[in-house]
């Protein structure tokens, strides 16, 4: 028996009611864990909140009964287990992100995508001996110095690297953060967290006028910059 693992929110009446009368789930926290071997539509159960399992091809659901559990549903769940909500977490997060990546590589346009966030902004001035036209230059795009974070999610697509603290151990190593709901839920687990958009390295400082930016490392190394406080 093997396959990916991931938490599910049942959405059928009869297969919750089956899941709740053994145990595993309950109306008002509807999840489980499966294991998905990507043959048929049997999804066997592996994990509770409520219990352990013993995973068996006798217990499963099926895959048009559920929803794959989204990291922003996994934070809505009210569950008393603490070591258990922050697995829940960690793997709603992770497989979110890993749903992510699959389908960017998959797009058509991926080419495209990449080019915009990775390499655009670090092409030479001369291509092939050709100089870059004044309209060409004009359209790309300049990599701001100093930005706020709700604009370093939101409209520069910049990743947070994250190490957690010892308590999040879930983990086990470092995430990437890409939105600024999940930054502000997670950054508390965090014992260290790295900036980036395209690469480029950022840095947090908090100004006390300001609030935080995240400065670029030309302006980070500025005197001016030295005025705030890094976070």
């Amino acid at each position: 028996m093997e396959g990916i693992e991931y938490w599910v929110k049942i959405t059928d009446k009869g297969a919750l009611r089956r899941a709740a009368s053994l145990g595993l789930a309950s109306y008002k926290v509807p999840i489980v864990k499966v294991m998905d071997n990507g043959h048929d539509d049997r999804l066997i159960i592996t994990d509770s909140v409520f219990c352990d399992v013993h995973a068996s091809y006798e217990l499963f659901l099926l895959r048009e009964h559920v929803l794959l559990l989204s990291f922003s549903d996994a934070l809505a769940l009210n569950i008393k287990d603490e070591k258990k909500r922050l697995k829940i977490f960690a793997d709603s997060l992770n497989c979110e992100i890993g749903e992510t990546i699959e389908r960017i590589n998959n797009d058509i346009e991926s080419g495209r995508i990449f080019l915009k966030r990775n390499v655009s902004d670090r092409w030479s001035d001369k291509v092939c001996d050709f100089k870059y036209t004044l309209d060409f230059s004009e359209k790309r795009v300049k990599i701001p110095d100093e930005i706020d974070l709700y604009n370093f999610f939101e409209k520069w697509n910049g990743e947070a690297r994250c190490v957690p603290k010892p308590h999040f151990e879930a983990y086990g190593k470092t995430f990437s953060i890409y939105s600024i709901l999940a930054f502000e839920q997670m950054k508390d687990n965090c014992k260290e967290i790295e900036y980036y958009i395209s690469g480029m390295k950022y840095h947090a400082i908090r100004f006390k006028a300001r609030g935080t930016f995240l400065v670029s490392e030309r302006r980070y190394h500025e005197p001016k910059a030295k005025k705030g406080e890094t976070k």
